[in-house]
């Protein structure tokens, strides 16, 4: 594919938007004038929305019991009216349903910011309301698990709290040649995994990462720069309160027959002051023998970028930003349609904004667009009901970036810009 991508001629450079302004610096909000309390109305909103994260070390404090909530009132407020909070980095502008959205509703923002500035009343317990559970939803069932081989212990370099390591494991026997059609992480050690990616890749790939496995001592290999951090397919990624993810009812991802899973983890060890901690995640697959609709995740990169050519991120706070468009029949065949169902992209900490798009002729339908990036909450973005990518069509990425450090390019440990588009073959 890469030879093919190199050979043709694609966009390469941002073009302007007509979707997604520039958001305000607050939300809009009504609060709601009823007395409020605590017990009676707060509580099942921040149970629900903000509880599960911040019981995970990327969150810097509980937020479960009322006084948890009422000595952050300033602090809590703030980051709800800038959107920091829940963090949901999808804008609405694109107009999109996307599945799992952590972010308030209208209503819940309304209620929460009125009860915080009605000073926060705790209220009586006795008229307090069922709370969700706090345990994190399990997929309907389990087929198969795939672990790490061994514990590993984060070693960031000296002057990190940071460590980017990939593992290469075996596919389940159980789920050669099968459909996954659901997915979860169940981290071995939550106080330092701050968020994995999960990839397969087949046997004409493995090669380039048994080598870098076979280079690094430890278990894994570094993979800080991002190389060897996406096989030829992702099956899915994991952050701090995101729930198992079961695909839209007929979908699944096919795994490869003689392949293998890369799972990158990126380590955080600075909730445990850097003190050595091991961890041995793993991976719950729902499976299928077949499914209706084969995900054929569909990249956007420009490889060139991949060969520090044509991405330079220029230093000294600079703001820079690339795009590419390409079309997938150049790859995958003339005349052919596709549901897009998802979307995932991926920088690393110096992003800014971020955005994913089809473009049919001077026409533009929004996918992704992410006005504020926060390296720390990737994700998946699945939508409700697909979107349809005719021939003709192309896809568009763009990446922006303010850095500042000297002038980088792709490989460099701070940055890398790709997303993969989720497609089934239209019927």
């Amino acid at each position: 594919m890469l030879i093919l991508l190199l050979s043709c001629a694609v966009d390469d450079g941002r073009i302007p938007l007509q979707y997604c302004e520039d958001p305000g610096l607050a939300r809009e909000v009504s609060p709601v004038e009823r007395p409020l309390t605590w017990h009676a109305d707060v509580a099942p909103i921040v149970t629900e929305r903000c509880a599960r994260c911040h019981e995970s070390a990327v969150a810097p404090f509980p937020l479960k019991a009322y006084d948890d909530v009422a000595s952050r009132a300033g602090v809590i407020e703030g980051t709800l009216l800038t959107g920091a909070m829940p963090q949901w980095s999808a804008d609405d502008c694109c107009g999109k349903a996307y599945r799992d959205d952590r972010s308030l509703t209208q209503e819940e923002l309304d209620t929460v910011v009125g009860w915080l500035r009605q000073g926060a009343p705790e209220g009586d317990p006795s008229t307090a309301v069922s709370l969700p559970s706090l345990a994190r939803p399990e997929l309907p069932r389990v087929d198969a698990v795939a672990q790490m081989a061994e514990p590993y212990t984060p070693s960031p370099p000296a002057d990190s709290t940071d460590d980017l390591r990939c593992f290469v494991i075996d596919i389940p026997e159980a789920a050669k040649g099968r459909y996954v059609t659901g997915f979860d992480v169940k981290p071995g050690n939550l106080q330092v995994v701050h968020h994995v990616l999960v990839s397969a890749v087949a046997r004409w790939d493995q090669a380039a990462f048994t080598q870098l496995d076979a280079r690094d001592p430890g278990p894994g290999f570094e993979c800080r720069g991002g190389e060897g951090a996406l096989g030829d397919r992702q099956v899915g990624a994991w952050v701090p309160g995101l729930e198992g993810l079961v695909l839209p009812e007929g979908l699944g991802i096919e795994l490869p027959n003689d392949g293998k899973l890369i799972l990158s983890l990126h380590y955080d060890l600075s909730a445990v002051d850097g003190q050595p901690t091991s961890d041995q995640t793993l991976v719950e697959l729902m499976l299928a023998d077949e499914v209706e609709r084969a995900v054929t995740p569909l990249p956007v990169m420009n490889p060139l970028w991949v060969f520090d050519r044509g991405m330079r991120i220029e230093g000294d706070s600079a703001e820079t930003g690339y795009g590419f468009a390409w079309d997938p029949q150049l790859v995958y065949g003339p005349g052919r349609e596709w549901d897009v169902w998802g979307v995932f992209v991926h920088m690393h900490e110096l992003g800014t904004t971020a955005s994913v798009a089809i473009l049919r002729g001077d026409e533009q339908e929004c996918l992704l667009h992410i006005p504020y990036w926060d390296f720390d909450w990737q994700a998946n973005y699945w939508f409700d009901t697909p979107t349809r990518l005719s021939p003709g069509d192309r896809l568009y990425l763009e990446c922006n970036w303010r850095n500042p450090y000297d002038t980088l390019a792709w490989g460099d440990d701070q940055e890398m810009c790709g997303a993969i588009v989720y497609g089934t073959k239209a019927e």
